[in-house]
């Protein structure tokens, strides 16, 4: 396996930046080619397909519900490569075709799951003080995922180190490939990793720091209205962000960033279809490490032309005390179940702790980036069947003893 070691300095700067430039970009649009065959299950190449999203188990009920319209979110998903896509269309298709002779797709499972023994910290994911990252319209999973794992482990807070700052970096390290630079998705959570330690990055603020500007350019990102792969001429249009760079390029010639101390990491070699995947998460999490996970994600429901754009399971998982609570049928969903039908992209998420019930059947506790607003407070949950099926990528991480 490969371990990464970094070194820690502490200073702490604080910058305000404001939003003051305009333009005006266009770029092709993409749509999802449905296969005629099913209907149900298009093949995202490389796209990183900006949609509006419904987080529910049901459109029209939410619909109805005023409250919950927060679950509508534009969120631009990791880009499939032509063979994850492929892959995760085969397997997809697979599982749904297992519907036929099974009664649950994802197995039976009990009502009431328990947190693991040699888990510890469960607890601190429901605690304001841990705040849920959001990372809006852009399609930077990795790096929000990455930056929450690196700043809990080690500083001890979620929201210790600012994506803004690696994205920032990403664009002026990397100014011709816009798939490197974090702000359109990256491969997986190891290239922020090895960014950090071969360009020394550091990092200036805390996520509340920049809280307010990166809002700023999500929302007047999605104002584009863009489709397809983000380009750096949409990006430069995008309202304050030149402005924004400028202020942090002097910021970088004139300061010290801090530097992550002692973190190390190894790449667990997560796979799509693999019956390992769920095992070596586990493994992980039992060592006393985080995890930092890629995936596919799905719509199941399986809608002519996959136009509905349902990313969850029908069912949501409720936590007190210890137990986790299976729920079915909820108009709230929180949980990656079953893994078929519509490919629509890929996501990167921090995983904190799993939960097991009387047989061995995990569920896996994950720390999303799309805000407190939805999910269980910002959690989701995760069936290791769900894993095997569509974990694309793992990296553990840990603080050396």
């Amino acid at each position: 396996m490969k371990k990464i070691i970094l070194t820690l300095s502490t200073m702490v700067l604080t910058l305000n930046l404001s939003a003051c430039n305009s333009g005006g970009s266009t770029t092709d649009s993409l749509s999802n080619n449905t296969s005629q065959a099913t209907n149900s299950l298009p093949i995202i190449a490389g796209k990183n397909n900006q949609r509006l999203f419904t987080l529910g188990a049901n459109t029209q009920e939410i619909q109805l519900n005023s409250a919950s319209l927060t679950n509508n979110r534009v969120i631009s998903l990791k880009p499939l490569t032509q063979d994850q896509a492929n892959k995760a269309q085969e397997l997809g298709q697979q599982q749904a075709n297992l519907l036929a002779t099974t009664r649950e797709l994802n197995g039976a499972f009990s009502s009431t799951y328990s947190t693991a023994s040699s888990i510890k910290d469960t607890n601190s994911f429901f605690d304001s003080t841990q705040e849920v990252l959001d990372q809006g319209a852009f399609g930077s999973c990795v790096s929000f995922a990455t930056d929450t794992a690196l700043g809990y482990l080690s500083l001890g807070n979620t929201n210790a180190i600012s994506p803004l700052d690696t994205l920032f970096q990403g664009y002026l390290d990397y100014p011709h490939d816009m798939t490197l630079t974090g702000w359109d998705g990256l491969d997986n959570a190891g290239q922020v990793l090895t960014r950090v330690i071969d360009a020394n990055e550091g990092y200036y603020h805390s996520y509340t720091q920049t809280k307010p500007l990166y809002k700023s350019l999500s929302d007047n990102y999605a104002a584009l209205h863009l489709t397809g792969d983000l380009t750096f001429a949409n990006l430069n249009a995008v309202t304050g962000f030149n402005y924004a760079l400028q202020n942090y390029s002097h910021l970088t010639l004139q300061q010290k960033a801090k530097q992550i101390s002692n973190i190390i990491y190894n790449d667990l070699h997560v796979s799509q279809g693999s019956a390992s995947n769920a095992r070596k998460i586990k493994q992980a999490l039992d060592n006393g490490h985080k995890v930092v996970l890629g995936f596919t994600i799905y719509d199941y429901t399986q809608k002519p032309g996959c136009s509905n754009g349902e990313v969850q399971g029908d069912s949501y998982y409720s936590y007190s005390n210890g137990n986790l609570t299976r729920k079915e049928n909820s108009k709230q969903t929180d949980a990656w179940t079953k893994a078929y039908g519509c490919v629509l992209g890929g996501h990167e998420v921090f995983v904190t702790s799993y939960f097991q019930n009387s047989t061995g059947q995990l569920i896996f506790l994950i720390r999303n980036s799309w805000s407190d607003s939805v999910g269980d407070q910002g959690n989701f949950y995760m069936t290791a069947d769900y894993l095997n099926q569509a974990g694309t990528d793992g990296f553990e991480v840990y603080t050396r003893a």
